[in-house]
Parts: C-alpha cells; sequence; structure tokens
C-alpha cells in the first residue's frame, strides 16, 4: 500500500494582488485515510493544514514584481507516507504601472465631462502577462467605469465620458491603470494577478449648465426710457458666457449685448 497520487493542481481566478488556486485528488486506495492538504509556497509550508474537504486556497498579498512558486501535498494518517508534490504553478504579481496623467478636454454638453489621458510612458515596454489591460476612472474617490486598453487607443490617446453628473457641481475625478492577466487558463502552469498604479493627478470638473439668469436692477428714468444694470451671472464648466438678448414684454428687443457689457 503506498502513498496517494499527488494532486493536479490548476488556477481558478486572479486578482488584485491575489490569486486563487484548485486542486483535484486522484483516485486512490480506499484504506488510504487523507487528513488534509499543505500547500507550498517556494517549498515552505503556507498557514496551516487545509481540511481534507477543502479544495481551493487564496494567496494574497502578494508583491510587486516577485514570483512564486505554489504546491500542493495531500497528508495521511501516517499509515501511508504523504503524498508526493503536486505540479507546481508559479504565479508572478507584475511590476506595477506608471501612473496616468489626467487632462480635460471641452465639453459643451448639459451634463456632460470629457476627462483624457495618453498611455503611459514606459509602459509600451512591458513584457507579456504585464501589459496593462484597462483603466477605472473614479469621481471623487468612487469607481465610475471602467476602459479596456487596446492598440487604437494606446496610439491616439483615451478619452471617457462622464455624462450623468449634476451641471454646476464640481467634481473631483482620477483614474488608475491595471496590468496583469484578468482572464487565465486554467492548466497554464504561470499566472500573473492584477495590480493597479498610483491614482492618477486630481482634476477638478464642472459639468456644463447654462448661466444663472441676471437680476436687473434699474439706474434711471429719463426721457428715452430707462437704465437697467446687472451683474455677470455664475457660469459652470465649458458653457461660458457669450453675450446677453433683452426682453421686452417677453419678447426679444433689440440686438445681442456682448458678454463684457453688465
Amino acid at each position: 500500500l503506498g502513498p496517494p497520487p499527488p494532486p493536479q493542481l490548476h488556477v481558478v481566478a486572479t486578482d488584485l494582488y491575489q490569486v486563487t488556486l484548485g486542486w483535484d485528488v486522484p483516485e486512490h486506495h480506499n484504506e488510504v485515510n487523507i487528513t488534509g492538504f499543505k500547500c507550498l509556497v517556494n517549498g515552505q509550508q503556507l498557514g496551516g493544514t487545509l481540511a481534507k474537504n477543502v479544495r481551493q486556497t487564496v494567496i494574497d498579498n502578494l508583491k510587486p514584481g516577485n514570483t512564486i512558486t505554489v504546491q500542493i501535498v495531500t497528508m495521511t494518517d501516517g499509515k501511508v507516507k504523504d503524498s508526493d508534490v503536486s505540479n507546481a504553478v508559479k504565479v508572478t504579481c507584475p511590476a506595477l504601472p506608471p501612473a496616468v496623467s489626467l487632462n480635460q478636454q471641452p465639453s459643451y454638453k448639459k451634463g456632460t465631462v470629457t476627462i483624457a489621458w495618453e498611455r503611459p510612458q514606459g509602459s509600451e515596454s512591458a513584457p507579456f502577462g504585464e501589459e496593462i489591460l484597462y483603466y477605472r476612472v473614479y469621481l471623487d474617490g468612487t469607481w465610475h467605469g471602467e476602459v479596456k486598453a487596446c492598440d487604437h487607443c494606446n496610439k491616439n490617446g483615451y478619452q471617457y465620458f462622464l455624462t450623468d453628473l449634476r451641471p454646476g457641481q464640481a467634481y473631483d475625478v482620477t483614474v488608475k491603470a491595471f496590468c496583469g492577466q484578468k482572464k487565465v487558463d486554467p492548466h497554464a502552469d504561470t499566472v500573473y494577478v492584477l495590480c493597479d498604479s498610483s491614482m492618477s493627478n486630481s482634476v477638478p470638473v464642472m459639468a456644463p449648465a447654462p448661466p444663472t439668469s441676471p437680476h436687473l436692477r434699474l439706474e434711471g428714468m429719463h426721457d428715452r426710457g430707462i437704465d437697467v444694470t446687472w451683474e455677470m451671472p455664475q457660469q459652470y464648466g465649458d458653457a461660458a458666457l457669450s453675450g446677453y438678448q433683452m426682453l421686452r414684454n417677453g419678447k426679444l428687443y433689440g440686438s445681442i449685448i456682448p458678454q463684457d457689457v453688465h
């Protein structure tokens, strides 16, 4: 009666600085009593013994730029030896991608802001598994949306449209770059987890909106009519004030007044 066959280790999923690994246990002799499993990282046991009904484990807090080798051993009650080590899976945490340099582009649609950025310098030479996969956009520190990296945008630049903003309200927009592998081959013997860049510069934005209505003041009365004045109204975003149009009894009166006259 010999030891049980070694488990078959495979990749389940990757996440930010972590990997989920699973294993299958081959058929073994009925008299072999399996008591659990131990996970080896670079030949050293990680944590305590895993229960005999466990078939997955998560390894987290992986360090950027480092690679570990993971294996699993089936443990027995001692009547027979433990299994040999399983097949090895190498898990790499890529080096951190460079931070994004963010800017705002003109937008004149109500409630809409356009931000833009170029592919970060230095990321174009990233090796396989460490290329930037996508970018995440944050509004006031909260996730807002995601932009997938592509060859066209790598050459011509990225744009993101925030279309659900409250006109006239100020926001801060930031972006992070993410690299690694989001989709994995479960049978691969090498895998790259996800990692993120530091946050981009913060860009304060305000969605365009019509200016507030001027408050008229009567300045004088004379035989030619009346004189009125007003203060320049509040302007929002890129919707710049270009002039004023007088109304008399609700109907247009006279030509457009230049914006510097008030």
